[in-house]
């Protein structure tokens, strides 16, 4: 099995997803929507982790933007599953 990095970031998990870095799951909390990102290691990662925190890191804005529209998507598209599932349990009282 992959190994995983996991945050709850999405600046962060935006950056990675620049760099290459491919967002394995995303787990949502329904209660409050706070998402918690899975990122697939890889030898690269740590480095760009680092960078990120020592404020090192130069992105090409149109790139980052795509990369964060990306990460938006897969995000709306998780809280949108757990909507969908607490309805469906509503229709049908499991």
């Amino acid at each position: 099995m992959d190994k995983t990095y996991k945050t709850t970031d999405f600046d962060l998990v935006t950056t990675l997803t620049y760099f290459g870095n491919l967002v394995k799951g995303i787990e949502v909390n329904p209660k409050d929507k706070r998402a918690t990102f899975y990122i697939k290691q890889d030898e690269n990662l740590q480095n760009t982790i680092e960078a990120y925190f020592k404020k090192e890191i130069r992105v090409e804005p149109q790139g980052y933007r795509q990369s964060y529209r990306y990460v938006k998507n897969l995000l709306n598209d998780s809280i949108r599953d757990i909507y969908k599932e607490e309805k469906y349990e509503e229709r049908t009282g499991d």
